[in-house]
């Protein structure tokens, strides 16, 4: 089993969360660090851990590649069975890897297959924010398929996957204008593949305004999800993001079955905002696109017909 991480100026948090990646209750293990040329004393930390433990191995990029390209090198370069996904200022429960694994090979299958779990919130000096994160942001994760969720709201942590090694070889390489690699992995294996949802927290999620995904001010905004979408600022979900690109790029090399190439297409045309704005409110109403929250959906579609983009 493989372990990825990408770091670049970590410093702060970064020697906590290696050490939970040491302490983990599951010992056949191997993590693969790319440093991203960072400037702070992040590198000498991860080789500090790098001598200490044999199998941890860094290496550090010739030019800076950022966060996405970075992964996507470190997973080209995992062998294992199973590839976990690490953030550089998290700290793992012990039981995380253990569990994961275990997960995994109840199903059995000869197939891509995914496995994400829930997060515990934590502030910078890990306090405790909120007991769930998939309860913070309004995700309801079932045992059927959700791709409707997958192309809108996702919700699968890219800091608490783990894959298998057929899901790796599909997703590779990744398209170009691609702002998450977790959303990328999480949507082909739920056309593709099997997901496995662990509604335990195996993850302290630090929350703090330097996130590349969910920053501490986006945290905030998420508890009054209807009343944000008041704001005279607001933008609509999504748009502007280039999903549009990134969904052309999967229509072109991962032919799907026709339903599913239907309901893509829809997204697509609230993405691109080419039809009519009733058309699209009707989208955002019927599908789920969006957070299970009908007040939430009510506002955004309000603000499809009635606001500029």
């Amino acid at each position: 089993m493989t372990i990825v991480m990408a770091t670049y100026n970590g410093e702060a948090h970064l020697e906590e969360q290696l050490q939970s990646i040491v302490d983990q209750d599951y010992s056949n293990y191997e993590l693969l660090i790319g440093d991203d040329n960072s400037t702070d004393g992040t590198f000498g930390i991860v080789a500090y851990y790098a001598e200490k433990y044999h199998w941890i191995q860094v290496t550090q990029n010739n030019k800076r590649l950022g966060l996405i390209k970075n992964f996507e090198a470190l997973l080209e370069s995992a062998k294992g069975d199973y590839i976990a996904f690490s953030d550089q200022d998290d700290v793992w429960h012990r039981e995380k890897l253990s569990r994961s694994v275990e997960a995994l090979e109840d199903e059995n299958e000869d197939k891509p297959m995914l496995l994400h779990s829930d997060l515990l919130v934590v502030g910078e000096k890990l306090e405790p924010l909120h007991g769930s994160f998939f309860s913070l942001r309004g995700y309801d994760f079932g045992e059927e398929r959700q791709l409707e969720a997958m192309l809108g709201r996702c919700g699968v942590m890219g800091n608490t996957m783990m894959i298998n090694r057929q899901l790796k070889s599909l997703v590779l390489p990744f398209p170009e204008h691609l702002s998450a690699h977790d959303y990328w992995i999480a949507l082909v294996n739920e056309l593709f593949g099997k997901r496995i949802t662990l509604r335990d927290t195996l993850v302290n999620y630090r929350i703090h305004d330097a996130n590349s995904s969910n920053s501490a001010e986006r945290i905030r905004q998420s508890r009054c999800r209807v009343a944000s979408c008041l704001r005279r600022d607001y933008r609509l979900p999504f748009i502007g993001t280039g999903r549009e690109k990134v969904l052309s790029y999967l229509l072109e090399h991962y032919p799907p079955k026709p339903e599913d190439r239907k309901k893509i297409g829809l997204f697509m045309d609230y993405l691109t905002f080419k039809k009519s704005r009733l058309f699209l409110a009707g989208l955002i109403l019927r599908y789920d696109f969006l957070k299970n929250d009908w007040p939430y959906r009510m506002k955004v579609a309000w603000k499809i017909i009635w606001k500029k983009r």
